[in-house]
């Protein structure tokens, strides 16, 4: 918004701007970049920015899974090393993001094969 050419600022430094302030608001993770083609494109991880339980602590890298991005197939993050609180970690999450009508009812948590951690699977709202 308010980038071009010919203004004061280039396509790039104001998608440096852009991104600089996306990070510090906490809706991108590091790492993001600014890319020629065509135009300027901001390309980076957009954090799922909410809170699912123990004061932040429990969370979720985004809230999306597959390519529509309708659909949460996604490692709930900061359940801890004792595989017997990740259920509960989890449904925390869950219920929190369904609660914050960020997920649909019918959400499923899952534990991969090789146990490396839970899964919080359904339907984005």
């Amino acid at each position: 918004h308010g980038c071009d050419e010919s203004g004061s600022g280039s396509w790039e430094s104001c998608c440096k701007t852009c991104g600089q302030t996306l990070q510090n608001d906490g809706e991108l993770t590091k790492g993001w970049e600014c890319e020629k083609n065509g135009g300027i494109w901001l390309k980076g991880f957009k954090k799922c920015n909410v809170k699912c339980g123990n004061n932040g602590q429990i969370y979720l890298d985004r809230l999306w899974g597959n390519l529509q991005g309708d659909y949460t197939d996604e490692k709930v993050k900061g359940c801890g090393s004792d595989k017997d609180h990740w259920e509960d970690c989890c449904e925390t999450c869950g219920q929190r993001l369904q609660n914050k009508g960020k997920l649909r009812s019918g959400w499923t948590c899952e534990i991969d094969f090789w146990s490396t951690g839970i899964w919080l699977k359904g339907r984005n709202a």
